[in-house]
């Protein structure tokens, strides 16, 4: 009895001395070993301990330091404490089943460099994958790991990528983890009670759900506050010269996978955003705060649709450069050209099959837009604020058709409003209808320099505009309603050519100082010299030099009156109107009352039926003492006025009708009466248009003088900007 007490106590030494002292030294001694080999760095560790009574097996102080050619600052890999409780049983059912594992004050560290390779990258070691494999399975049976309970507490990891061209890193920590039930065991599910990390300064990441490791599935509710955006420069830095520079993002929902597919519902905020573009101070797009509501979103085949966006806060701009193109081609690095005799890879049939969008409203709100055209100079610059509005729906449906509804300011007061609809097709159709009220016009000063070459001093507009595509063709209707529209000083300018503005807007701005008119424009999209800034001002040019071209037709389309203001009729020979003439002086006398700004040249013409009208009134006075001697009797005083001028045989062909034609030729009309009779005619036009209060000091009578042949007995007026 004594010997087999003495044999146990014997025993139990030598299993303490392996437990607590031998089996620490060899694992340590083959922890430093396999490290030494696989990362060529000798590892540190403070203490390796082993309870062989209840199996608890724990490693302190541990540190794998960084690569030796990198000189790393930082450990790859150090905790202060990892443990686990090993339950011995289970490894007769090959089973690797442990109670607790436990890590904690752990830093861990992994970093891709420039050329691929990373901070744990290992070499080679025997290719006994095979062998290990077939052990596994002599007895038809794979070895599973079960972790009943597992807790990570005051970690951190740092993740580094310097691929690309602003380097990556995302610092997460601390880091808490709590999960039970984790097996490889098939069906198995775990239980994943909270996973809480810190990113960055403020964000914050929790996770808690379940999860299976065979097959890997899991189901998660996921909450999000605060997390930096600004990692993502790294991913914008390889195509674009942009970075982010603020924003936060909230996400709240539940994310599973299974059998390849990530889904996630939930919503999420995105506060604070701004991007800045290398070299410009000013940033290229703010927000407050964009929100998503009712998030669905899938991975096999991709597919989002979000219920509702909100953007609150955006404030971004729109830049025309010099060289024509805009500000967003500035934003892109020139990717490098295919190989000659090559093209540059598409996306796949699969690729553009497989990604779905929806988005069924994005709501805008306090949005501000700046726009600057530097084609022109000085350089065009507007600024629209409180800018609110729909557009509905945004997605990738072909020849869906997107709503937008908008409202904001321009400027200090001005006001805009529009809505319509646009079906983005290959040949997109547009249809969108817009207002815009009290816009000081002193803002298109560039424009109105470099393509009328003149400043503007002052003036608001007030516009109305409706613009349709179909088949690439825009056509545009715009009433236009300028108020207290003044130019300014004469500007140089090779695009302005020698077009009468000054006339043209004299004879369009009325008494209260309001210009009104209609503005159709018409372009192709797909010309290669269609410009906005040509299209309009081309048709302002067009407008104007057919305004100046037939003014009285212009004035009519006013007043009404005909489309024949010009003229002013008079029966042959006398200073008598012809029927409606007096209302077309009324209609001239309207136009000039609301047109203050117009003067008016009154210039009475006489014609060859005023000739032959006179001398048959200087005939009937020369016959006057013929018809008394034959008593009235016409012929016979015709015939004896005659004789002599006549031949006998002249006066018995010639009908009483064409001898008073040739008679009256034989008594000519003197120049200076057809002259008086011309001015007598404009002084009865100028009269008409005094009773018609007609301010006399804007208007000018010129003298009597002969007018076209085929014109009719007139007064021809002509208007003039008044000096």
């Amino acid at each position: 009895m004594r010997r087999t007490l003495i044999t146990l106590a014997v025993l139990l030494g030598l299993y303490c001395l392996v437990g607590f002292f031998l089996v620490p030294y060899i694992a340590s001694r083959q922890i430093t070993k396999n490290i030494e080999k696989r990362l060529g760095v000798t590892p540190q560790i403070g203490k390796i301990s082993l309870n062989p009574f209840t199996f608890v097996a724990s490693i302190e102080n541990f540190n794998i330091p960084g690569k030796e050619s990198t000189a790393e600052v930082h450990s790859r890999l150090q905790f202060e404490k990892f443990a686990v409780n090993l339950t011995v049983y289970p490894l007769l059912q090959k089973e690797l089943h442990f109670k607790t594992v436990e890590l904690k004050g752990a830093r861990a560290q992994f970093i891709v460099y420039q050329d691929g390779s990373t901070n744990w990258d290992m070499k080679p070691g025997p290719e006994t994958a095979k062998e290990t494999g077939d052990e596994a399975n002599e007895d038809g049976k794979e070895w599973t790991l079960t972790l009943e309970s597992v807790e990570i507490s005051k970690s951190t990891f740092d993740f580094w990528d310097h691929t690309h061209a602003s380097p990556l890193h995302i610092p997460l920590g601390p880091l808490h983890l709590t999960a039970t039930n984790i097996s490889t065991s098939l069906g198995s599910h775990t239980s994943l009670r909270s996973l809480a990390i810190s990113v960055g300064e403020r964000g914050h990441l929790n996770l808690s759900g379940s999860m299976s490791v065979k097959p890997f599935t899991a189901q998660v509710a996921l909450d999000v506050k605060d997390l930096p955006l600004d990692f993502l420069t790294a991913y914008l830095s390889d195509r674009t010269w942009l970075s982010l520079s603020k924003g936060s993002l909230d996400l709240r929902g539940e994310l599973k996978y299974a059998q390849g597919n990530i889904t996630f519902g939930g919503s999420s905020e995105v506060r604070d955003l701004q991007v800045l573009q290398e070299n410009v101070e000013k940033p290229v797009v703010t927000w407050k705060v964009m929100e998503l509501k009712d998030i669905q979103l899938s991975t096999r085949p991709f597919d989002l649709k979000i219920r509702d966006v909100g953007l609150d806060g955006l404030n971004t701009q729109v830049v025309l450069r010099a060289d024509g193109a805009l500000n967003f081609r500035s934003f892109m690095k020139t990717a490098a050209p295919p190989p000659t005799g090559q093209e540059a890879p598409g996306p796949s049939a699969s690729e553009s099959t497989s990604l779905s969008y929806l988005i069924s409203q994005l709501r805008l709100s306090n949005a501000e837009l700046d726009y600057a055209d530097e084609q022109i100079k000085p350089h065009f610059r507007a600024h629209i604020h409180s800018l609110d509005g729909t557009i509905l729906p945004i997605s990738n449906e072909q020849g869906e058709k997107i709503n937008v509804t908008l409202s904001g300011k321009v400027e200090a007061y001005g006001k805009f409003q529009g809505h319509g609809f646009l079906i983005p097709l290959e040949k997109p159709v547009l249809d969108f209808t817009a207002s815009f009220h009290n816009i000081e016009l002193t803002t298109f000063t560039p424009y109105s320099g470099r393509f009328a070459g003149y400043e503007i001093s002052k003036g608001k507009l007030f516009l109305d505009i409706n613009y349709k595509i179909v088949n690439n063709r825009i056509r545009g209707d715009n009433k236009v309603l300028l108020d207290q529209f003044t130019l300014g000083n004469k500007v140089e300018s090779e695009k302005a050519g020698p077009w009468p503005l000054k006339f043209a807007l004299a004879l369009m701005k009325d008494r209260k100082g309001q210009i009104k008119f209609k503005l159709p424009v018409a372009g192709q999209l797909n010309d290669p010299s269609f410009s906005w800034g040509n299209l309009i001002w081309t048709a302002i040019k067009n407008l104007v030099v057919k305004i100046v071209a037939s003014p009285f037709d212009f004035i009519a389309s006013l007043v009404g009156g005909g489309k024949d203001l010009q003229s002013i009729r008079f029966e042959p020979g006398t200073t008598e109107l012809t029927e409606n003439e007096s209302e077309k002086i009324a209609k001239i006398a309207e136009a000039l009352a609301d047109r203050p700004q117009l003067a008016m040249e009154i210039k009475g013409e006489y014609s060859q039926a005023d000739i032959d009208a006179l001398e048959e009134k200087n005939l009937e006075k020369k016959l006057e003492p013929y018809l008394k001697r034959h008593k009235g009797d016409q012929s016979k005083a015709l015939k004896s006025f005659a004789q002599g001028a006549l031949s006998k045989e002249e006066l018995e062909k010639t009908s009483p009708e064409d001898l008073v034609k040739k008679l009256a030729r034989k008594i000519p009309v003197s120049e200076d009466q057809l002259k008086a009779l011309g001015l007598a005619r404009g002084n009865v036009v100028m009269g008409l248009l005094a009773a018609q209060k007609v301010d006399t000091q804007r208007v000018y009578l010129l003298a009597g003088s002969k007018g076209d042949e085929k014109s009719p007995p007139q007064v021809f007026l002509t208007l003039k900007e008044k000096n």
